[in-house]
């Protein structure tokens, strides 16, 4: 069955290595048990609400993050529960991409008027 809880396990599966390195986490701290407690007791309340994102100028557009580790990681905890649930992925847009400019290639004989 489908573990879809907010809890300690589930938090500390979905940090990753540029989570430690970006929010400065030591994972070897008595203070990473704290911050994953805290953490999961945050995202866990019934009050809890995430915070407007934070925009950042891209090369051509503008890219949106969350402003907390902890909208990251409930962002990410949903994501993952919406994968698992519904068997979805997220398509290659590189690979959609190529088949756009190979189809746009193609040149087609036009047709001839039937009548």
């Amino acid at each position: 069955m489908l573990d879809q809880t907010f809890s300690i396990y589930n938090i500390r599966r979905l940090l990753t290595f540029d989570d430690i390195i970006k929010y400065d986490i030591n994972v070897n701290s008595k203070e990473f048990k704290t911050l994953i407690e805290t953490l999961d007791s945050r995202i866990g309340n019934r009050t809890y609400s995430m915070q407007s994102l934070k925009a950042k100028k891209g090369n051509i557009n503008v890219i949106y993050s969350p402003a907390s580790m902890e909208d990251d990681l409930a962002l990410r905890k949903l994501n993952d529960n919406l994968k698992r649930l519904y068997k979805f992925k997220q398509a290659n847009r590189l690979l959609i991409i190529k088949q756009v400019i190979t189809l746009l290639k193609v040149t087609c004989p036009p047709k001839s008027d039937p009548f």
